[in-house]
């Protein structure tokens, strides 16, 4: 109803809330939403970068001892990325990559390294564009909608 209470053909006076086009004229309930999630999870499963992500952890995976090095790899580089800025951060950051070079060249470790960056960009690139479309005011800083 329009504030005269005259009705309205405008879909977004209908039951109070705005009639989202894709949904067939209704609103989405949270368990819509989370069905769609659903759905986007299972086609990012059948996309190109998911499915070569799969074949090289395989393939690392088939190598116990060269996938624990990779692990290791991993959890290095996070903890250096993630570390407070401090005047030696460059020198770590040089050691680090300079312990790992050649590691690195190892074909198998590079063929999967490149496929879990190229899935973790997909997924950010997603979440990006999900967060970019909704007009929510998350502060910089909380990731947790303020939950404890």
């Amino acid at each position: 109803m329009e504030k005269d209470g005259k009705t309205s053909d405008d879909t977004a006076y209908h039951t109070g809330c705005l009639i989202l086009p894709w949904s067939g004229g209704r609103t989405m309930s949270d368990d819509d939403v989370r069905q769609k999630a659903k759905e986007l999870a299972e086609t990012i499963r059948r996309s190109d970068t998911y499915m070569e992500y799969k074949v090289q952890k395989e393939r690392i995976s088939a190598q116990p001892e060269l996938y624990e090095q990779v692990n290791r790899y991993r959890e290095l580089n996070y903890e250096l990325q993630n570390s407070p800025q401090t005047d030696d951060l460059f020198d770590r950051v040089e050691a680090f990559e300079k312990e790992y070079a050649r590691f690195r060249q190892d074909p198998i470790v590079d063929a999967f390294l490149r496929a879990e960056l190229a899935l973790c960009r997909l997924m950010q690139e997603t979440q990006n564009i999900i967060s970019g479309e909704i007009d929510f005011d998350l502060h910089r800083g909380q990731d947790d909608c303020g939950m404890q």
